[in-house]
């Protein structure tokens, strides 16, 4: 299992129906989101890369990390530190990743019972949020095992700091994509941008970008959203042919 960019997949589905009835906002999909998409993983890579070459080999050489000493990377600082950047990755994740799932909900609830009015749109919001919420804690607990496993060890072996690292970076592009223009960005793409800014410090570009893992990576998020788009638009179709819409 690779891991995927629901927020693309998404938008590639809604952008489908919209081209389908020529009601697609342009300027807001190539203006704002499209170039997002690539500036930010990119600015994640060089970020990683920075700290890993001038904050983490300076400290790999005096023995606080992983690949130097176990016992530094079992502190209990290490610990505290990995449980606050779960809770400050999990506040972007759901500014952004669970709006992106709640709000097709809300918006096609609110055009059913013809509702307008911003205080009632709010509250359908926030019983669409209250609905998907859950799914993306039972969806990782089921099925997020390998996911798991190919970014945390088929791109590069990382420890504590380096994932505290990796987690600040991500999240923080995160928080920043939906505060200034409400991109819907891909926190999995976010991670492993950084993981790769890690794992280049760590032994070179040549080495990481020759995993056969990596190329799987880039090679699915071409395909995945490219079928959501297809799926969605011939559905759309479909559904207009026999009158269903």
């Amino acid at each position: 299992m690779l891991p995927q960019s629901t927020s693309q997949a998404t938008v590639l589905a809604i952008v489908a129906p919209a081209l389908y009835f020529d009601n697609l906002n342009t300027d807001k999909l190539f203006a704002d989101i499209l170039p997002m998409w690539f500036v930010h993983p990119i600015i994640v890579f060089f970020i990683s890369l920075f700290l890993g070459k001038f904050i983490y080999k300076p400290m790999r050489r005096r023995g606080y990390t992983m690949s130097r000493a176990q016992n530094a990377n079992m502190h209990p600082i290490y610990n505290g530190l990995i449980l606050l950047m779960s809770l400050y990755v999990a506040f972007p994740i759901g500014s952004n990743n669970v709006a992106n799932a709640a709000g097709p909900i809300a918006v096609m609830t609110a055009n059913e019972l013809h509702i307008s009015g911003t205080a009632s749109f709010n509250l359908i919001v926030l019983l669409s949020t209250l609905i998907v919420d859950p799914s993306f804690g039972i969806g990782s607990s089921i099925f997020g095992h390998k996911i798991v496993q190919n970014t945390g060890k088929e791109i590069v072996l990382f420890g504590k700091f380096e994932a505290v690292i990796i987690a600040f970076v991500s999240a923080s592009l995160l928080l920043f994509a939906s505060l200034s223009k409400g991109i819907p960005s891909s926190l999995v793409q976010l991670n492993v941008a950084a993981i790769l800014g890690i794992g280049v410090a760590k032994l070179g570009i040549k080495n990481i970008f020759r995993k056969t893992q990596v190329r799987k990576f880039f090679l699915m998020w071409i395909i995945a959203p490219t079928i959501a788009f297809c799926l969605a638009l011939i559905l759309t179709y479909l559904a207009d042919k026999f009158g269903y819409l």
